[in-house]
């Protein structure tokens, strides 16, 4: 592209003509013009004639300047003042009174802030003081542009500081000055961003040092060096490590998502304590406005488990508020009490139970479920005619004749039968009913036919223990054996027969022996085993005589013994119905019980703090209980108040049926999930709900971290700066004014002279051709 220099700039032709062929067509237009003249007009003076030609080459270089559209180009350099970047923690700690900052830091803050008793006043308080008293604010303010910004979770940009010879006024605080939680990291990256493509000072930090979440510090200030803004920090607050704050905690509360109304549920709660002796805590369990209190023995620096009772009066949503009392130095009498939300429903869990004889142990199990009223229970007798009639409180007479009729059932109960009492298909809506349907299904081991009944049948993947291939079913003894609790029995919430994990190791010694057990050649992979037998050995440790399971959308539960009816007979009859209560209980679907619907909604989890992410899943399944796939299944999730997101969930890989999304929830409160599928209008999924919740985080640990900002510093090329280091700050941050290129552009071909300077030249030429009476 053709240039030419002009008085520090340059001349550039919008046309694109290279410079060779510019002078090219310049000479010719000037030979022409003087040829026009030198050998047409003759007649005319040799003086005439040159000068004649002169305005006529001088009119065509200006036509043929304007057609090249020429443009001047101008560059100046100024000088721009470099831009420092103040980050004020505004966090949870900053609100922490430091009572017992030693003299020397009492006295360099007190000199820091003009007389503040840093014993008496906040950290941020103190720092903000820091900022307005003293002349080293005036002299940054004088030699660069200051970016004052609020910092907890985020970043925010303040207005800038007023400063005067006089005063320096800071704007007010922001609201989210008491916002738990501290990321640095991320308040060096966004101010970081905010000086990009400028001249930069620095960022100057203001903090006490508590970080606790977020990007790395350490690695935000070398990103931040990087990019030529060194970060130099500011420690308020006393890092001398205080005694270990006193601290009683309700830790977790665990409770079944779905209960049925009227009926007593176990809800397990852990509580903590720190600072403190061991000593009883009384929690409480407070919801439907009843209250259930237990105290529980909290070692010291440990934790302990209560069990409370709760029994919702009708069908809704409860909140189950669990609390402990603070005391009067607690330091965060916030985290003794948490809220779950538990759903409550009035229809009953339909079970079917299928058994060959009435032995003892069908009869004592068939009783205690007809004494729950929650229960709707359905038995098939194979040893029964029609004539001695129904045995459960809802009539049967033959196994569901279809699939879609057996999936309304929720827990399906199998005694001592084997795979000769049902067809192939029967079994293998068995299978799906616990893979595909969600439901529960429970196997009582017994002499007859015992779980060995079912090698090879499609009923045996779901089984939670292998079967011998050899054919060898239970086994027998004269002596009686008492069942051993695994870890995991001792906490599952079917084999919890007491109220404390001592009650529990208590009740199940004192459980009458037993005197025969289906011998299992292991358990699965999958399985938990929650009861072994005391000596007999299997494949892999002792032999597992009872075993839960997961299987798909269901649960699968195995009691490998057949004489449970002797804890009710000859021992404490409460242990019996509690066991095959918490049984039927746990293995009920997490769905509304007996509810005909297709479509289940659930979240990972019931309590969220702020900030986490729910996944939101749903299950569908079509008319006829089938895994629906590569639907468009759609939930709105509505939190209180009014506001409505909608979510399209996407296909689970691996798992038919299930639907899964990610929603973060944008604030603390409660949250309404309803999901809908096109053409299941008239089914929809059973409501559901979780909490958001403001967690504090700061709290674990108040002492200032000047061990981080150290490091802070070095990574980023600066200083960690002292409370009386502070009149340093102007020598510290030392960035000159810096000469950027200034460049601006002229159109010459767009300006009136042009046209009014061709227009001269050309009269000018006319005027003495006309006065010489040439043509």
């Amino acid at each position: 592209m053709g240039t030419a220099w002009l008085r520090g700039g340059h001349v550039h032709l919008l046309a694109g003509w290279p410079p060779g062929l510019v002078a090219v067509v310049a000479s010719v237009l000037l030979g022409a013009a003087v040829a026009s003249y030198m050998l047409v007009g003759r007649r005319a003076a040799g003086g005439l004639r040159l000068t004649l030609a002169a305005l006529r080459a001088a009119a065509l270089l200006v036509a043929f300047a304007w057609a090249l559209h020429p443009m001047l180009r101008m560059e100046e350099r100024r000088a721009v003042r470099p831009a420092l970047a103040i980050l004020l923690d505004t966090s949870a700690s900053m609100a922490r009174v430091d009572r017992r900052l030693s003299p020397d830091r009492r006295e360099a803050a007190r000199r820091a802030t003009g007389g503040l008793d840093a014993r008496s006043v906040s950290r941020l308080q103190l720092a903000r003081a820091a900022l307005a008293h003293g002349s080293w604010l005036r002299e940054l303010a004088r030699r660069y542009d200051l970016h004052l910004f609020a910092f907890a979770d985020g970043a925010r940009e303040l207005e800038p500081p007023v400063v005067s010879r006089r005063e320096v006024r800071l704007p007010q605080t922001p609201a989210e000055a008491g916002l738990s939680g501290t990321q640095i990291g991320e308040a060096i990256s966004q101010a970081a961003d905010e000086l990009r493509g400028r001249p930069a000072a620095g960022i100057l930090l203001l903090t006490d040092g508590a970080n606790n979440g977020g990007q790395d510090p350490v690695a935000a200030a070398a990103a931040a060096k990087a990019m030529g803004a060194p970060v130099h920090a500011v420690c308020f607050g006393d890092p001398v490590r205080t005694p270990q704050p006193k601290d009683v905690a309700v830790a977790d509360v665990v409770a079944p998502q779905v209960v049925r109304a009227n009926q007593e549920v176990t809800v397990a709660v852990t509580v903590t304590s720190r600072g403190y002796p061991a000593g009883p805590v009384r929690v409480a369990l407070s919801g439907a406005g009843r209250t259930a209190t237990k105290s529980v023995v909290v070692p010291a620096g440990g934790s302990a488990e209560a069990w409370l009772p709760f029994t919702a009066p009708g069908a809704g949503d409860y909140s189950l508020t669990v609390s402990a009392p603070a005391r009067a130095d607690d330091v965060n009498p916030a985290n003794n009490r948490k809220t779950v939300l538990v759903r409550a429903v009035r229809q009953p869990v339909r079970v079917l139970m299928v058994e060959g004889e009435p032995r003892w142990e069908y009869r004592y199990i068939k009783n205690a479920l007809l004494r729950d009223r929650s229960l709707e229970l359905s038995i098939l007798l194979r040893a029964a005619t029609r004539d001695l009639g129904p045995e459960g409180n809802r009539e049967i007479y033959a196994f569901p004749e279809t699939r879609e009729k057996l999936y309304q059932y929720d827990v399906i109960l199998l005694g001592d039968v084997g795979a000769r009492d049902f067809t192939l298909e029967q079994l293998s809506w068995m299978a799906d009913f616990v893979s595909e349907r969600g439901g529960g299904l429970i196997l009582v081991a017994g002499e007859a036919a015992d779980p060995q009944g079912f090698h090879g049948s499609p009923l045996e993947r779901v089984i939670p223990v292998e079967m011998n291939d050899s054919g060898q079913g239970g086994t027998s003894s004269e002596e009686p054996f008492r069942p051993v609790l695994t870890p995991a029995g001792r906490e599952h919430p079917i084999t919890m027969l007491g109220e404390t994990p001592e009650e529990n190791e208590r009740a199940w010694a004192g459980l009458e022996g037993q005197y025969w057990c289906y011998r299992a050649r292991r358990a699965k992979p999958g399985a938990t085993v929650l009861v072994v037998h005391p000596t007999l050995r299997a494949a892999v440790g002792n032999v597992p005589l009872m075993a839960v399971q997961q299987y798909g959308a269901g649960k699968v539960f195995i009691s490998c013994l057949d004489s449970t009816w002797r804890w009710r007979v000859e021992g404490d009859e409460r242990y019996f119905y509690r066991f095959w209560g918490q049984t039927l209980r746990w293995m009920a679907p997490k769905e509304v019980p007996g509810a005909k619907v297709h479509l289940w909604a659930y979240t990972d989890r019931r309590t969220y703090a702020a900030g986490q992410d729910a996944i939101v899943t749903v299950r569908a399944l079509d008319r006829l209980y089938r895994p629906m796939q590569g639907q468009d299944v759609v939930v709105t999730i509505e939190r209180d108040g009014g506001q409505v997101t909608t979510l399209h969930l996407t296909p689970v890989p691996g798992r038919p049926s299930h639907y899964s999304g990610v929603f973060r929830p944008p604030s603390a409160g409660r949250y309404a999930v309803r999901a809908r599928l096109a053409g299941y209008e008239d089914a929809p999924a059973p409501p559901l709900s979780f909490e958001v919740r403001l967690l504090d985080p700061e709290r674990d640990h108040p002492e200032a971290n000047e061990e981080l900002l150290r490091a802070v510093a070095r990574a980023g090329g600066g200083r960690a700066i002292r409370m009386d280091e502070l009149s340093r700050i102007p020598t510290l941050i030392n960035r000159a004014a810096e000469l950027v290129p200034v460049r601006w552009e002229l159109d010459l071909w767009d300006s009136p002279l042009l046209p009014f300077i061709l227009a001269a030249i050309l009269g000018m030429e006319w005027a003495l051709r006309k006065r010489k009476g040439m043509p």
